[in-house]
Formats: structure tokens, C-alpha cells, sequence
């Protein structure tokens, strides 16, 4: 509504007769509801916002959540978390709810951002993070979240089950995001088999996206991890899903030549015809059959080195 062509003008600017009286109505919408959001008028965001409008709308290139958590109105922001808003959308600056709220010194707010999984890591155009924009009470809080959460990310990356399993018990939000990445993604990363299997009976999300759109599965499939690579799809993780550049797991797999993990795939029907949008079909057909050649060279070692041991 709000965007501007290299005139300066906005879409209503420039409307006419039946659509000009409608987005006049459509601004005087936006108009109440984000004011209601610097406010704190949750009972006009309920009775205004329409069900069908993404809570992600931008107006002026700022989210519900960012006014609401900027004016430290806990209600309004719990209200629009519920009602599936981004909790760690970027704004124009890549500024998040959490910078707003860390900023502005609302404590109640930056808790629970924190505690539904904001990214304490995640950084504006500056490359500043919320905790270093922060102050007083909420300084001090987040200081204790961030070595809370570079412990439990650090124990995913070793292996270190028991203390994964301590923090996660203290209430400790399993969708937390640290540098775009949820523990998940960590532990398939260095394939920790029984950390990744701790996770999902935790109801981790085996399908969850990145930044780039990484799954689990991209990471263990990258890295070699067969055992994860196995368990992941045998708990129905999408075998073929796709990064931003449209490169699936097998993907990966072939092009870092790791042979056990494009056979399992490829025997579980992972797509051998898909295209990411770099080279596309041909480059992952060299990769297949790169890999598949030496695969057959270690077999035929293999077989050799058996018969003269024999």
C-alpha cells in the first residue's frame, strides 16, 4: 500500500473511481491497526485486522510485531506470535522485534521473544545483534540467554547429549534459532546420530528451513552422515527438498562424493532429474555419475584385495 515508484507515488496516489475508493478504505484500515500497535489497543487489532491478511503485511516496511514490540506492548505481541507472525522478521534495516524490544529496554517483551525462539544472534544492517543494543535489566538478561544458548548449540555440534538434555529440561525453547540454525540442524551438521533422535522425540521440527533453506537432511546428507541421513528419512524428513538455489540432498551428497549416502537416496527414491538453478540437471547427472565411477573403482578394489588375501 504503502511502496513508492521512483516518482514518490503510492499505489493510491495514482488509483482511480472503484479501486481508488477501495484502497482508501484499505489505508484507513492499515492506518487504525498499526496505530492501534504503537498503542497497545489490542482489542482494535482484533476487531479490525481481517482474517484473511497475513500478520506479515508491511507498512512503510515495518511488521505489526515491530511496532508492537518497539512500544513494549507484551499483549499485542503475544496476540500476533499466536497468530503465526514472524517472531525474527527483518525489517529495512534488518532489524528484528527483538532489537526493538532489547533497545527500547522492555524486558517483559525481550523475555518472551526469547522464549519462543527469537535469534539473540541475529544482526541489522549495522551488524549490531540485540544484545549489544540493549541495556540495564534486559542487558543483563540477555547476557545470561546468550551463554545458556552458546552452550546448548555448542554441545549439538560435540555430541554432548546430557548437557542438551539438562538445558532442554529447564524449559528451554526447542525452536530456537542461533545464526539462522536450530539445534536440529547443528546436530545432523556433525552427525550426531543420538542427539539428532533426542531432538525429534522432543517434537523438533525434521523439515525445519534455515536462512537458505536448509534442512536437516541438506546438512547430513552434505557432511556424510549416513546413520542421520537414514533416520531422518525413515521419520519422513522431504528427501528431496530444495535450498533457495533449488539443490536437494542429493545434491549435496554427490557433489562432496560421498558414496554411501547417493546410494541410500537414490534407493529411496530421491529425485535424480531434479535442477537447481546454478547448472541444473546436467551438473547433478556428472555428480551421479562421478560418484557411481568410483564407487564401482572401490568395489572392484575391494573385490581384488579379497581375493589376494585369499
Amino acid at each position: 500500500m504503502n511502496s513508492k515508484d521512483i516518482d514518490d507515488q503510492t499505489p493510491l496516489q495514482i488509483s482511480k473511481d472503484e479501486t481508488l475508493e477501495f484502497l482508501q478504505k484499505i489505508q484507513i484500515r492499515n492506518d487504525t491497526i498499526f496505530e492501534a500497535c504503537k498503542t497497545g489497543d489490542l482489542q482494535t487489532i482484533i476487531d479490525v485486522f481481517p482474517a484473511n491478511v497475513s500478520f506479515q503485511d508491511i507498512y512503510n516496511f515495518c511488521f505489526l510485531i515491530h511496532i508492537a514490540a518497539q512500544h513494549g506492548h507484551l499483549r499485542v505481541v503475544e496476540y500476533l506470535v499466536n497468530q503465526k507472525a514472524e517472531i525474527n522478521s527483518k525489517d529495512e534495516d534488518y532489524w528484528t522485534p527483538l532489537h526493538y524490544a532489547a533497545q527500547g529496554g522492555h524486558l517483559g517483551v525481550v523475555e518472551y521473544l526469547v522464549n519462543h525462539g527469537a535469534d539473540l544472534n541475529a544482526k541489522d544492517f549495522d551488524d549490531q545483534t540485540p544484545l549489544q543494543i540493549s541495556k540495564d535489566e534486559t542487558l543483563e538478561f540477555l547476557q545470561k540467554i546468550q551463554i545458556r544458548n552458546d552452550t546448548i548449540f555448542e554441545a549439538c555440534k560435540t555430541g554432548d547429549l546430557q548437557t542438551i538434555i539438562g538445558i532442554i529440561s529447564s524449559n528451554f525453547f526447542i525452536h530456537t534459532v542461533h545464526d539462522s540454525n536450530l539445534l536440529i540442524h547443528i546436530a545432523a551438521q556433525h552427525g550426531h546420530l543420538r542427539v539428532v533422535e533426542y531432538l525429534g522425540k522432543q517434537k523438533a521440527n525434521l523439515n525445519a528451513r534455515t536462512q537458505d533453506d536448509r534442512t536437516p537432511l541438506h546438512y547430513a546428507a552434505e557432511n556424510g552422515h549416513l546413520s542421520v541421513v537414514e533416520y531422518l528419512v525413515n521419520q519422513k524428513a522431504d528427501i528431496n527438498a530444495k535450498t533457495e538455489k533449488d539443490f536437494t540432498p542429493l545434491h549435496f551428497a554427490a557433489k562432496n562424493n560421498h558414496f554411501g549416502v547417493v546410494e541410500y537416496l537414490v534407493i529411496q527414491k530421491a529425485d535424480i532429474n531434479a535442477k537447481d538453478k546454478c547448472v541444473g540437471f546436467l551438473y547433478l547427472i556428472g555428480l551421479l555419475f562421478i560418484t557411481l565411477q568410483r564407487m564401482v573403482i572401490l568395489e572392484l578394489l575391494n573385490i581384488l584385495l579379497i581375493k589376494r588375501l585369499n
